[in-house]
């Protein structure tokens, strides 16, 4: 869908620099491909716009390119790109419909908690959440992990080809 000339102004106005420094939300999976650990990040506000990499530093580097390729992309065609959603758009309240065997299972393990209906179903939601962002981050700090082990072992190997090597003395 392309966009009037009067809104393609208005975006030239939101320039590369305003959207490369909008915090977009990113996702993490993390895959095995040929017995070697991948990473694919991508943002889903920005369709299409992802990257891969073997260590999860190379696969944000690779997505901060992909997003600057998407964005100068969609300004140069005059394409609509969207921003991330704020906080401060949303009221904290949604109509959820469940099936009412899940209904009473829930009110059922609130009770036993001794808490709400609302506060176990929100708690419940938090804990998802906060272990989605717990995992990517222990994710991370696992990668570099890794990384700081592997310089650890070529600076070791370096230091033993760099070490003067002592010959015995042999009598003649």
């Amino acid at each position: 869908m392309k966009i009037k000339a009067r809104e393609k102004e208005e975006l030239r106005k939101k320039d590369l620099n305003y959207y490369m420094k909008l915090p977009y939300p990113v996702t993490l999976e993390e895959f095995e491909e040929n017995g070697k650990t991948r990473f694919a990040l991508s943002f889903p506000d920005l369709p299409g716009c992802g990257a891969e990499g073997d260590t999860l530093e190379e696969a944000r580097r690779n997505l901060e390119e992909a997003k600057e390729d998407w964005i100068s992309v969609s300004l140069d065609e005059g394409l609509p790109i969207p921003e991330p959603p704020f906080e401060e758009e949303f009221s904290g309240k949604f109509l959820l419909r469940i099936p009412p065997k899940l209904h009473m299972r829930l009110s059922k393990l609130a009770e036993k908690t001794g808490v709400s209906l609302n506060q176990f179903i929100r708690s419940t939601l938090e804990n998802v959440v906060n272990q989605g962002a717990i995992m990517a981050k222990l994710n991370l700090i696992e990668d570099s992990l890794n990384q700081l082990k592997a310089d650890l072992q070529r600076k070791k190997s370096k230091a033993r080809i760099d070490e003067p090597q002592t010959l015995p003395l042999t009598s003649l």
